[in-house]
């Protein structure tokens, strides 16, 4: 799998993540509140976090995206992921701004919709599903703000419900003014 699509939107950035990123996610994912509607999978040492770095290189399946502010921070903020990629369908979440300076920026948002226009454009997906936990309302909010129509509800490892969510091309398209503004490109150049 090719990890290395970057896009770019207004003030954020997703770019392949790179070794020196996988500190700063081990932290926030380190700390409950942070990650209260992720996956429980406890306390990640530093050796946890580089094996799953190198393990992840070499998966087909997925692709785990830094997210960096570019205006006022110019640092790496978050991440988010496409996985479960088959085919013409993946997964989009994983999302996490850790870092507390770049909230209520929108970056979340942006940042779902780049990793979906690198899904529909670079990888020819179809579809595109997800799941938010009904807690979660500010992820509740941007997904479906940006298209994601609710398909289904599950049970929460996290306790609660989360709803099973979907959008294809045309639902971005309709739902989101700047998708054609959003630059992608591979190995750092952006077109």
């Amino acid at each position: 799998m090719n990890h290395n699509y970057y896009a770019q939107y207004d003030n954020v950035r997703i770019r392949p993540l790179k070794c020196e990123d996988i500190e700063a996610l081990r932290i926030w994912r380190n700390k409950k509140d942070e990650a209260r509607f992720l996956r429980d999978i406890g306390h990640i040492s530093s050796e946890m976090q580089r094996k799953w770095f190198d393990e992840y290189q070499l998966d087909d399946t997925q692709i785990v995206f830094a997210i960096d502010e570019v205006n006022e921070l110019n640092r790496i903020v978050g991440s988010m992921a496409l996985y479960d990629i088959r085919d013409t369908q993946a997964e989009i979440g994983k999302i996490q701004i850790g870092d507390k300076e770049a909230h209520g920026r929108g970056i979340g948002r942006k940042s779902l919709v780049m990793g979906m226009k690198i899904g529909f454009e670079c990888l020819n997906l179809n579809r595109i599903v997800g799941s938010v936990h009904r807690d979660n309302i500010s992820a509740r909010t941007n997904d479906l703000r940006i298209g994601f129509r609710i398909i289904g509800q599950h049970k929460s490892d996290r306790d609660g419900i989360e709803d099973e969510l979907e959008i294809i091309r045309k639902d971005v398209l309709e739902n989101n003014a700047y998708y054609d503004e959003i630059k992608i490109g591979e190995g750092g150049i952006l077109i």
